[in-house]
């Protein structure tokens, strides 16, 4: 057979139209549940029909208060219109079943016996009515004003009352059953048809329900769904779950049971709780049944008796019941051949002119059911391996044949979901057949799949599955060609998984394939799950690394070694044996020596390839002195015993590396002592020696390590070879390091300048030279590496080393430099604590106080934060305020801050020390009110005539004197600090010596108080005793104590 593809010839009669912004609501009367006021425009919907050929367009409202969907109002349509029966509609209806699945489906989850009493509103042909009596026993009646409803009254006998519920209802007898598919959807107030169907009802009674989820009005719902649902023309008004769920409880039943099932809501509601039979595949043998009884019953080439046949054959494929199939066939056969013509067996092609028929006209070539018909037949000759070759081209003719059904029904603004479906799955199978061989057909067969209604999903993924069977086929390129043609490039996650992962695996073949890319085959084998040497994506991963493996780029596989290795576990195929040795290669070659004995285990290689790799790797450690590492795969991989029994090159060399990590692992002291019995090359000695005492240095061990410079002439190694060998490149860095430790730091920056030591070392073997030399005090020598060398931007990294070089700066600027650049260097050093700044900026006006700066001083600590300074520091800024502030005089200021240093914990002799160059100070200027404030610190230095030892105190004590001579007189406290000061110095003098002028004048003090205290003859023996023990007084103090003449 062959057959050749149909396109299309209709444009769809209903179209879906959603606005580009939210148009304005309109003030409108909700027909459902009566609510006024505004409701949202949420789209247009055009359509044309047969007696309106000019077509019409109406808007769609939405209901805020109880959600339902509503066409403004319309008028309702003539259901007795004997016109339908022109179209072909009911010839349609009945062969094809139309509605028969899901009101089947839905009164035989109804659990009543037999003898119920059923009543079907609106039930058309009388499929529900029909079943509910030849398979379930129940008593039935329906109302139906169509002509459907007489056809079937008349076909399958059935009591149907002419006229609209609830007029033409003969008597008020309640029912125990009343079912209103699809109605509701059709009248102008939806709660008085409830209102009226729940009056009707016994009381232990159940209705049934089913109507378009107005829910589905929605963008993300495909159009030629939206079609069918809103109907334009007959259908009115739309409910959501929550709409009819409110329309049921508000008609008094109290037992309400709502759910979406696909586009549709179903409904059973009572006033009581009933049983419902949910297992809806329990009661599918009940439902063959009748189908089959009905089609022996019926006239085989009549509408019913086609329509009964046909889908009792297409429910059997459905359930791969396959004998049951052939005997539908082998009734339906004769019954196409006598009523149309044709034998089914021999039909080539769907005529292209039956795409354009009318569905009456249609009707007099073939059944409206021969889609359905020839699916089935397809999915039959499928299952048999002797027939399936048939398959393809009979599932094309399905689809051809559903497709002018399709197009038919389009031209009276009519839909059929299943019609939809099967013309587009009836092709997908022909094209998935065709792909399933590489039959020359498969891009035509595919091709149709453009001009069938799906959705886009779906699409895909018979595209991919497309994909998937050539690919099996052994045509890659063919499928490749198709992915081109059809813009495939990953699946996505939308697909089904089963399509999916086959997908990702045959996109893994192609990618291994030639031609392809296996780096991509990677990326597959990672989407695919490849952990375990079980899972889908290892045998790509490792097929990817053959392959790469063959194509030279072995370093590819170096980030895989660790994934691929445990891949190989357990494999015993051509595919593990070729990855293990791909993977060993790249193994031995490129991966860390100290993982190479882990890498290898689980490969399926030669042992002998093993233990060379091993022995190899072992070697590679130990020159790289990783000893620690040697150690340890040396115990772990029986180094020794390998090694022993080599007489190879391999052998050998791993013999001299296990001498060498036995002197390496040693103590390193030793290493000179035992390299004399090695014969070793003089570059291999030298590289030993400098790594024992780099070892050495380390450790720690500085003084081992200065006897071991000396002794084995590392400043001789360290000074040959060339400067970019990193043998003498740490040699000179721990020389230097030695420097900093045991020797002189200054050497250590010009040692380093030789080689090109990196720049991390290089910076903190300089910053380490110039901390040391500050905290010796080699100031100058400080400097000079300072002004060589960026210590100021070293120091102002946040770390160790810039931190003590940071500390460093700040006291060779304290020390050496000018304090008031403090600012300017802090500046630089950001990560310095606020503490630590103000520390450092206290020291420095401290500094410049002690230098007679204290305007400098004052603007130095001005912007310090005393709440950030611990206690010392805090201390020290009180300190030098005070010191500022006795400089220019503010006495007030400095005792309020000698107070605040007593309260802050100060030591007590540094308050002292504070007040009594500030008292001095003050009385010197004249200031006796200000000085008397400072008297009760001063005066205990002075008590019992204790001497005055130093400079401070003799001043101070001198000021106390003087203070004491002012008004009011305390000539005995004047007294007693005058003697403190001359005993002071006398303590020093030697008889005969000169005293200082202070000594005479505290002397000449000391005697005006004791004059004052009446002790004249006292005062004088004073001052001429003193004149006589010391020299250098006064000319007048020598007139003042001469005897008088005789």
């Amino acid at each position: 057979m062959t057959t050749t593809p149909l396109q299309p010839a209709t444009a769809p009669a209903i179209r879906v139209h959603w606005p580009d912004a939210p148009a304005a609501p309109q003030d409108l009367v909700c027909p459902n549940c009566g609510a006024e006021g505004p409701k949202p425009r949420l789209l247009d919907v055009a359509w044309t029909a047969p007696k309106l050929p000019r077509g019409d367009r109406k808007p769609v409202f939405a209901c805020p208060a109880c959600t339902a969907r509503f066409y403004p109002p319309l008028r309702v349509p003539n259901y007795g219109d004997p016109d339908v029966m022109d179209w072909g509609w009911h010839q349609f209806h009945i062969q094809h079943g139309a509605g028969l699945v899901a009101i089947t489906r839905l009164l035989g989850r109804i659990a009543r016996p037999a003898g119920t009493r059923c009543l079907e509103i609106g039930c058309g042909y009388g499929f529900g009515l029909d079943f509910a009596r030849h398979a379930m026993g129940w008593t039935c009646l329906g109302i139906d004003p169509s002509p459907m409803a007489h056809v079937g009254a008349a076909d399958l006998g059935l009591d149907i009352i002419d006229g609209y519920f609830p007029d033409a209802l003969p008597d008020a007898k309640p029912w125990d059953v009343i079912a209103a598919t699809e109605v509701i959807e059709h009248v102008q107030c939806p709660a008085a048809l409830i209102a009226e169907l729940r009056a009707r009802l016994a009381p232990d009674g159940i209705l049934l329900l089913t109507t378009p989820d107005g829910a589905a009005i929605d963008r993300a719902t495909p159009e030629t769904d939206l079609a069918q649902l809103l109907a334009p023309g007959i259908h009115m008004v739309f409910q959501t779950e929550a709409s009819l769920r409110r329309l049921l409880e508000a008609a008094g039943f109290a037992n309400v049971r709502v759910a979406r099932e696909g586009l549709t809501l179903v409904a059973y509601a009572g006033a009581t709780r009933g049983a419902l039979a949910e297992d809806d595949a329990a009661q599918r043998p009940r439902f063959r049944a009748w189908l089959a009884d009905r089609a022996r019953a019926l006239d085989p080439a009549s509408d019913p008796g086609l329509g009964f046949a046909a889908r009792a054959l297409f429910e059997a494929a459905i359930d791969l019941d396959w004998p049951a199939a052939a005997a539908a066939r082998s009734h339906l056969w004769p019954a196409i051949r006598a009523r149309y013509g044709f034998e089914p067996d021999t039909l080539e092609t769907i005529p292209a002119d039956w795409m354009s028929l009318p569905l009456a006209r249609l009707n007099e070539v073939m059944p409206l059911n021969l889609g359905m018909i020839l699916h089935a037949e397809a999915s039959r000759l499928r299952a048999d391996r002797a027939t399936r070759p048939r398959a393809g081209a009979v599932f094309a003719l399905a689809g051809d044949a559903a497709a002018a059904l399709h197009e038919a029904l389009a031209r009276l603004t009519l839909n059929d979901a299943l019609a939809t479906q099967l013309a587009f799955r009836a092709a997908a199978e022909a094209a998935l057949e065709a792909a399933r061989v590489a039959a020359p057909e498969t891009p035509g067969r595919f091709a149709v799949l453009a001009t069938r209604d799906a959705p886009e999903t779906e699409r895909r993924d018979v595209l991919w599955r497309g994909v998937i069977e050539l690919v099996n086929a052994g045509a890659p390129e063919r499928a490749r060609a198709l992915m081109q043609e059809e813009g495939l490039t990953e699946p996505t996650s939308d697909l089904p998984a089963a399509t999916r992962q086959d997908a990702l695996i045959v996109l893994g073949q192609l990618a291994l394939g030639p031609g392809g890319d296996p780096h991509r085959a990677i990326a597959l084998a990672d989407r695919l799950g490849a952990d375990t040497p079980s899972s889908p994506g290892a045998p790509f991963l490792l097929g990817a690394i053959v392959r790469l493996s063959n194509d030279g780029e072995e370093t590819s596989l170096v980030p895989l070694l660790h994934r691929a290795a445990q891949l190989c576990a357990g494999r015993t195929d051509a595919l593990g044996t070729d990855a293990s040795n791909a993977l060993a290669g790249a193994i031995e070659r490129h991966a860390d020596p100290v993982e190479i004995p882990l890498l290898l285990r689980p490969l399926r290689i030669d042992p002998r390839r093993r233990v060379e790799a091993v022995l190899t790797a072992f070697t590679r450690l130990v020159a790289a002195a990783r000893h620690e590492e040697a150690v340890a795969m040396a115990d772990a991989e029986n180094i020794v015993s390998h090694a022993v029994a080599r007489d190879d090159a391999i052998g050998r060399d791993t013999r001299r590396a296990l001498a060498l990590l036995d002197l390496a692992t040693g103590d390193p002291a030793d290493i000179p002592s035992r390299l004399s019995g090695l014969a070793l090359d003089h570059a291999t000695q030298r590289e030993m020696v400098i790594d024992g005492f780099c070892r050495l240095v380390n450790n720690g061990r500085y003084a081992d390590a200065a006897r071991y410079a000396e002794t084995s002439g590392v400043e001789t190694l360290a000074a040959t070879g060339d400067p970019a060998d990193p043998t003498r490149i740490a040699a000179v860095s721990a020389l230097a390091i030695l420097d900093l430790v045991t020797g002189d730091p200054a050497h250590a920056p010009a040692r380093i300048a030789a080689v090109p030591v990196s720049p991390e070392r290089r910076r903190q073997i300089t910053l380490g030279a110039f901390v040391t030399l500050v905290n010796r005090a080699r100031y100058d020598e400080a400097v000079t590496i300072a002004e060589s060398a960026p210590v100021t931007t070293w120091a102002a990294i946040d770390d160790a080393d810039g931190h003590d070089a940071a500390i460093a700066l700040i006291a060779l600027t304290l020390v050496a430099g000018d304090p008031v650049m403090l600012p300017a260097l802090l500046e630089g050093l950001p990560h310095l604590d606020h503490a630590a700044r103000g520390d450092a900026l206290v020291q420095g006006a401290l500094r410049l106080l002690h230098l007679n700066r204290p305007d400098e001083a004052s603007s130095l600590i001005a912007p310090v934060d005393e709440a950030a300074l611990a206690p010392p520091a805090r201390i020290e800024l009180l300190a030098a305020r005070a010191g500022c502030a006795a400089a220019t005089g503010d006495i007030g200021n400095v005792i309020l801050l000698l107070e605040r240093l007593e309260a802050e914990g100060a030591p007590a002799d540094r308050i002292a020390g504070l007040a009594l160059g500030t008292f001095t100070q003050a009385v010197n200027a004249g200031d006796f009110a200000a000085a008397s404030l400072l008297r009760r610190r001063i005066e205990p230095a002075f008590a019992g005539f204790t001497p005055a030892t130093n400079e401070t105190l003799r001043g101070a004590g001198f000021a106390l004197g003087l203070l004491e001579l002012q008004e009011p007189a305390r000539p005995h406290r004047a007294e007693l600090a005058f003697a403190a000061v001359r005993r002071g110095f006398a303590a020093d003098l030697a008889a005969g010596e000169a005293a200082p002028l202070l000594f005479w004048e505290a002397l000449r003090g000391e005697m005006i108080a004791l004059h004052r205290t009446g002790r004249a003859a006292e005062a004088t023996a004073l001052g001429r005793a003193m004149l006589t023990r010391y020299d250098g007084a006064p000319d007048s103090l020598r007139t003042e104590l001469a005897a008088p003449a005789p």
